[in-house]
């Protein structure tokens, strides 16, 4: 759109951002909204005129790595991560125009920490540890949409990998989702 006439508005009483970007009979508009029963995320767009729509899934943990100075502040560590603090990899994967992302922490976390530095080592078996095994993630998907391509770029000092989905033809009308999940898993059984 050669258009800069630009629009983005919380529309509260509908629940839905709308953003708007051209005028006439140039126009893309999308609105975004999440279902209040279950934990999905939808993209509608329309265009006034048949357009091929690209999304991508970007990510800044697509490897492993060691975090440098003050990333910290970030995660639950803040002012006191660990020497050599490792961020683990995403697990993402683009399947069959779908695009699959997970995290899950590791079974020692900043609860492990917490303890030790609170001298509550004796209890810590009766302590519940809500970070443990907790695994997130979701999937990104819209009918006819085919996958088209994994790029990678820099935001400031930090790369990131994008795995691209694209219409697989010129529609005037797309939807997306974004269904999400969080479960706790045991972490003393092997992945």
């Amino acid at each position: 759109i050669d258009s800069v006439d630009f629009m983005q508005v919380l529309r509260l009483p509908e629940g839905r951002v709308q953003v708007q970007a051209g005028l006439g009979d140039n126009y893309v508009e999308v609105l975004i909204w999440a279902d209040v029963f279950k934990p999905v995320i939808h993209i509608d767009t329309y265009s006034s005129k048949a357009r091929k729509l690209q999304v991508s899934y970007e990510s800044w943990r697509h490897e492993d790595r060691t975090l440098r100075k003050n990333e910290s502040f970030g995660n639950s560590y803040k002012w006191a991560p660990p020497k050599g603090l490792q961020m683990k990899a995403d697990q993402i994967e683009a399947r069959g125009g779908k695009v699959f992302f997970r995290h899950q922490n590791p079974a020692e976390t900043i609860f492990d920490v917490t303890v030790a530095q609170q001298g509550m080592e004796t209890l810590k078996d009766s302590l519940d540890n809500p970070l443990a095994g907790l695994t997130f993630g979701g999937m990104l998907y819209g009918r006819g949409f085919c996958f088209k391509d994994t790029l990678s770029g820099q935001y400031q000092q930090s790369p990131y990998k994008s795995w691209q989905l694209q219409s697989c033809r010129k529609r005037r009308h797309h939807r997306l989702h974004v269904a999400l999940h969080t479960q706790q898993y045991d972490t003393s059984l092997s992945d």
